[in-house]
């Protein structure tokens, strides 16, 4: 009876052994070699637990797994909403394809469950090399990005293009909410009649966009749209497209058409981390670092203002409250280093726009920074994006 038993049970192991095989088929793993969470960076936890994703098939669906080996443990989930664009090289960019989509997980540490918005991109160098950036925001808004490389990748395309509003396995095992926000940052007014200026990269492949802080009411969202953007630059501006908007009021700020000397005092103005520090509008000051950004770019300043996840979009003022840029990203590797693209660009975008934006006044000089940042915050508003 033992051996029979035996045999029985082997057998058995062996048969789920090859359903699980004919279930879970074409994996792809990416190797985690730096990473950060909502800019921190967390790096070196993340190369010293092994953390890695793969990519993986089930029943013709695809699934994605963030695994801890250390802690034996893992996020994991289907995929689904996929969309994906492929990008020519450039002067600047390497060739590369991108894929968005919704990733619907659940921890196997704490059994949470919930939405998140993907974007994963893979590159390829002018030497063969390709490398892949990962990056996950949660429906909290807690952003994590793995930069790494992929092995045995396979067309994720082909699978995670079925659509909904809200995914169920059949008991709401993953169940989004209904307006999930997958983005956040900030945006300002350019005019009384509803324009807005923020980074392309937060409204890119958005399906609605909302804006919150209008007239200093933030609980109340006015849909917008995009009218103009310059990818390249890192520029978009917006126009209010809501039966229910009036007006801005008079934008007290002009935009400067020159670029400002090194050594000048700059500051900024938005909405960082909103999931930890709330919604009320964050002031961080410094100096104009360098004429040029990331890698000698001359489209944008370094700035020693402090910068977060959420600033994306927002002002960057003068000590006369002339708005000087628009900032854009921050070097996570380095203390106090930041980036805004420079204001002549935007108004390049802006004298393209049939319907011509008026122009404003500066009446902030003279006044205090407290002064400024009174009239100033008025016009600086929250944009949510889906």
């Amino acid at each position: 009876m033992k051996a029979r038993t035996l045999i029985f049970i082997l057998i058995a192991l062996l048969y789920s052994i090859v359903l699980s095989a004919q279930q879970q088929t074409s994996s792809a793993k990416f190797y985690v070699i730096m990473a950060y969470e909502n800019g921190r960076d967390i790096s070196s936890w993340a190369t010293s637990s092994d953390i890695y994703t793969v990519f993986y098939i089930v029943d013709d669906e695809l699934y994605m797994a963030n695994v801890c080996p250390e802690q034996n443990s893992q996020s994991y989930g289907p995929i689904y909403n996929m969309k994906s664009k492929s990008y020519p090289a450039t002067a600047t960019e390497y060739e590369r394809v991108e894929f968005r989509f919704n990733w619907a997980y659940k921890n196997t540490y704490d059994n949470k469950k919930g939405i998140c918005r993907v974007k994963f991109s893979k590159s390829y160098g002018d030497d063969g090399s390709t490398y892949s950036l990962l990056d996950m925001t949660t429906e909290d808004h807690r952003n994590i990005k793995y930069y790494g490389y992929m092995e045995n990748y396979f067309d994720l395309s082909k699978y995670g293009n079925k659509e909904y509003s809200h995914y169920d396995d059949g008991d709401n095992y993953f169940t989004p909410k209904e307006t999930y926000t997958y983005g956040s940052g900030t945006c300002f007014a350019l005019s009384s009649n509803g324009y807005l200026a923020t980074c392309y990269h937060l409204i890119e492949g958005a399906s609605a966009i909302q804006i919150k802080g209008i007239n200093g009411n933030f609980d109340k969202k006015y849909t917008a749209k995009v009218v103009s953007y310059d990818r390249n630059n890192d520029l978009a501006i917006l126009k209010i497209d809501d039966t229910n908007f009036t007006t801005l009021g008079n934008v007290p700020y002009s935009i400067s058409s020159k670029t400002t000397d090194v050594g000048e005092n700059c500051y900024v103005l938005g909405y960082p981390l909103r999931a930890d520090m709330g919604d009320e509008i964050k002031l961080t000051n410094g100096l104009i670092s360098s004429k040029s950004g990331f890698q000698g770019d001359i489209t944008s300043y370094q700035i020693s203002a402090a910068a977060q996840p959420g600033n994306s979009g927002g002002p960057l003022f003068d000590k006369n409250g002339n708005l000087i840029g628009i900032v854009n990203a921050k070097l996570t590797i380095a203390e106090s280093a930041s980036y805004a693209v420079k204001s002549p660009y935007l108004k390049t975008l802006m004298s393209a726009i049939d319907d011509n934006i008026p122009p404003t006044t500066n009446i902030l000089s003279g006044k205090s920074l407290a002064e400024q940042v009174k009239e100033i915050k008025k016009f600086i508003y929250i944009i949510e994006v889906q």
